[in-house]
């Protein structure tokens, strides 16, 4: 796995990416993240996965160009590192907190339209359902994954929703009203179902 060690002044972390993006056969593309550190990919593999990239990968590469030509990425070492390893063969997640995730979903989908690894994207996605239901909800919601949302909200049972002395949730701005407002009614028709069950009814 990838490891951030220290520079000559042994105080800034410098990443240092690990296989399969350095020395790996046949790598034909190099991305370099904005603080300057390179990962050697295939690039038949990144046109795969997102139309976007397909796009500017194939531009045809000016006259001086590299034999492995560069692209300047907008991502930071950490973060591409971790963009990377969401689908490259090989490689496995490295997410490891449900913020990080949610910055790296809305990257994947919206800004390099990787649709084909949604799957997998919910498969770490869920792994946060009983920690915070409530943010894995807002997630699932905002880009139409209903079993994730339905997964979220039974977990969101063994959580308060209408604490009105507390301060509500940051995830909470990120979520629409009619979502908030099907997870109370989920809510309501569970104790409803619940205290009927108690009085027998």
């Amino acid at each position: 796995m990838s490891q951030p060690i220290l520079d000559d002044d042994a105080s800034t972390p410098i990443f240092v990416p690990a296989y399969p993006f350095v020395n790996a056969p046949g790598a034909d593309f190099i991305l370099r993240s904005s603080n300057g550190v390179d990962f050697a990919v295939h690039r038949a593999i990144l046109s795969l996965v997102s139309p976007v990239l397909e796009t500017t990968l194939s531009v045809p590469q000016p006259k001086g160009t590299p034999v492995i030509p560069v692209m300047d990425m907008e991502e930071d070492a950490v973060l591409l590192d971790q963009i990377l390893r969401f689908f490259y063969p090989t490689s496995q997640p490295t997410v490891i907190t449900l913020e990080e995730l949610r910055r790296i979903i809305d990257i994947l989908l919206q800004k390099y339209e990787m649709e084909g690894i949604i799957p997998t994207i919910k498969q770490q996605l869920e792994k946060y359902v009983v920690a915070d239901p409530i943010t894995v909800f807002s997630v699932a919601c905002k880009h139409g994954w209903k079993d994730v949302a339905m997964a979220a909200a039974k977990a969101s049972l063994k959580h308060p929703l209408r604490a009105v002395d507390a301060e509500a949730p940051p995830v909470l701005a990120s979520i629409t009203a009619l979502a908030y407002h099907n997870l109370l009614h989920y809510h309501s028709r569970c104790a409803a179902a619940a205290q009927r069950r108690i009085s027998g009814g």
